[in-house]
């Protein structure tokens, strides 16, 4: 059986929107598990989606709901007493939902089951005389609902009541349901019974379209690239066939700017028939410009605001913290700060990692603060601000801390580094310890920690989209996460070179500094790499033209200094350079010849340009002279 999918998209991108509702109100019942409002509004929410997908026809959706509902009933009555392994409970029910509506947009809409039979189980176990759990398909089998039926549930829905109760709630806003129940009753019209009931004399109703009805509250932005599943959260990956929600006043506004270079451009050709380039050069002025403000405009189409993110990473350390008897309060704020959401996407996997850390490794156990005279309450801090063109995010716990010597110990136990290395090594440096692959300071393996590779992956990831993380930390006192990220990974401001007639773009966001490289004095050494001093720090040097080429050139007149993880390259470089703004191209799997390049684009010639990973040739240096290290 399939389902129209139309409908199915209007109804996934509502039941997401109810659904991180109903995550934000489950972790706030962790904190305060008595607060009725919340509770009744999870059972509307409910109740709503369970008439929604029946309507549409996700039978085994429904009735898995509604096996939920019997379940949370008692504690919306107030006959038993809402706890936090019940609320934990919900959430799994949350993220059930989420991962099935994704499953079935994966599916393209063919597969409408999904496991539930464990979590079913751990309900009817939770509850008192619960009925057995039954299957998906067992529900599917049993399901004989009609399309009548599926309107008496939607209207149900809408009402906010149950089936045969008399029980009234506030109706949902405005536009939630009204563009999914006219879809449905367009299609009810359409049918042979409604034709046969009609005896066939009346005109088909010309039904309203779904595209028709989102717009009118929200514009729908399409990103037309190949369907995969983000089973993270109930919406699509990044890469999904999917709809953006836009304020209508954002489409309104680069409308106005659309119609404004039309009227430029008829402007221009009418001042290039007359000749009047003095008048043309004005005016070609004055179009750049306009360009550029519809680019921006156009780019802020995919821009989302952080709150949901947020609530993500904030339900993964409550869900940590529960399991290891921890309290924890949040102090949130940044939540409209704005990240174009495929840099929301990237990052969000790494956030949550940072978090998990800080619940796991610095927050300490109740007995542990008592010791120390901190609150049995630990805090957590969340926040984002806007900056130029980056967005910073702060993940702050109040915990144990680091302590530089001990994680300077753990990593020569490892053999990441040697005891003179770690004479010499800043507090700042030991702090970039946990991001070594393999390095952790956990004393067993568990399902959270201890494998070494989940810092390792959180500075991979940042690094990749031109971000940066920091941290800072004092024992006893807590620690913290700055992670710095382009507000975009679409458009990125660059230096312009040429290196043997081909066009280079290198990224500014990883350049420390550009200097003359008649400055640097830069010497050979017998080993036949090249080091200078810069400003008292040694400066490893290598060639842009040999490391991309393979081959030298004479123009070698400047110098790129690239910083990562404290360690310096210089990168020599021809110097004809200038800034410009270019957009990011994928160039797929043609540019994995080319190691040293992360993207092309066009320049304003009409040439292609690499774009080069400055990062990764930074990375391959100096794991290239740590092996040499070793070997000798």
């Amino acid at each position: 059986m399939s389902i129209d999918l139309e409908i199915f998209g209007f109804f996934a991108d509502e039941a997401a929107d109810s659904l991180e509702k109903l995550e934000a109100e489950c972790i706030v019942l962790m904190d305060d598990p008595r607060r009725g409002d919340e509770i009744e509004s999870i059972f509307r929410t409910l109740h709503n989606l369970k008439g929604t997908s029946k309507a549409i026809g996700l039978e085994q959706y429904g009735n898995f709901i509604h096996e939920v509902e019997d379940y949370f009933l008692p504690f919306k009555a107030g006959e038993k007493t809402l706890s936090r392994p019940v609320v934990s409970l919900l959430l799994e029910v949350q993220k059930t939902l989420y991962d099935w509506i994704a499953a079935i947009r994966a599916s393209d809409g063919e597969r409408l089951d999904y496991e539930i039979a464990d979590l079913l189980e751990r309900i009817h176990g939770s509850g008192s005389e619960a009925s057995a759990p039954v299957s998906v398909t067992q529900a599917a089998a049993a399901s004989t609902t009609s399309q009548g039926d599926e309107l008496e549930a939607l209207f149900d829905a809408l009402s906010n009541t149950g089936p045969g109760t008399s029980e009234s709630a506030p109706l949902p806003e405005e536009g939630d349901l009204e563009a999914l129940f006219d879809a449905v009753a367009a299609k009810e019209a359409k049918s042979p019974v409604a034709d046969a009931a009609q005896g066939g004399q009346a005109d088909e109703p010309e039904p309203v379209s779904i595209a028709e009805r989102q717009v009118q509250a929200t514009a729908s932005v399409p990103a037309k690239t190949e369907a995969k599943a983000d089973t993270r959260r109930g919406r699509p990956s990044a890469g999904a066939n999917e709809s953006v929600r836009v304020a209508t006043t954002k489409i309104d506004d680069l409308l106005q700017n659309i119609a404004e270079l039309t009227i430029s451009s008829t402007m221009i050709e009418d001042a290039f028939e007359r000749g009047e380039n003095v008048r043309l050069g004005t005016l070609l002025e004055r179009h750049k410009k306009m360009l550029k403000n519809v680019q921006g405009k156009s780019f802020e189409l995919r821009m989302n605001n952080l709150s949901a993110l947020f609530q993500r990473i904030q339900r993964a350390a409550v869900q940590i913290a529960g399991k290891q008897d921890k309290d924890i309060e949040f102090d949130i704020s940044g939540n409209d700060v704005e990240l174009d959401r495929s840099v929301i996407d990237l990052v969000g996997e790494a956030l949550t990692h940072v978090i998990r850390n800080a619940v796991d490794h610095g927050i300490e156990d109740r007995a542990a603060r008592s010791v120390t005279d901190k609150p049995a309450r630990a805090r957590i801090t969340i926040s984002a601000t806007q900056e130029a063109d980056s967005v910073q995010i702060k993940i702050c716990d109040d915990g144990k801390g680091m302590a530089p010597a001990k994680l300077k110990a753990k990593a020569v136990e490892k053999g990441l580094i040697s005891e003179a290395q770690s004479e010499d090594m800043t507090d700042a440096e030991a702090y970039q310890l946990i991001f070594h692959s393999g390095f952790s300071t956990a004393e067993e393996v568990t399902d959270v920690s201890g494998r070494g590779v989940g810092m390792s992956a959180v500075k991979d990831t940042v690094e990749n989209i031109s971000g940066e993380i920091e941290i800072e930390s004092m024992v006893g006192r807590g620690t913290a996460f700055t992670v710095t990220l382009p507000t975009t990974v679409s458009i990125i401001d660059g230096v312009a070179t040429r290196l043997f007639d081909q066009n280079l773009i290198v990224p500014i966001r990883k350049i420390k500094e550009i200097v003359s490289a008649g400055e640097l004095n830069i010497q050979q050494q017998f080993t036949g790499s090249c080091v200078a001093n810069f400003r008292g720090r040694n400066l490893n040097i290598q060639y842009l033209d040999k490391v991309i080429a393979g081959r030298s050139c004479e123009e070698n007149a400047v110098c790129f200094i690239v910083e990562k993880a404290g360690q310096l390259l210089g990168l020599v470089s021809p110097a004809s350079l200038r800034m410009t703004q270019v957009v990011v191209k994928g160039a797929g799997a043609k540019l994995a010849e080319f190691p040293y390049f992360n993207g092309v684009t066009i320049l304003g010639n009409g040439e292609p340009a690499f774009i080069v990973d400055l990062f990764k040739i930074h990375d391959d240096f100096f794991q290239g002279a740590e092996r040499w290290l070793k070997a000798s």
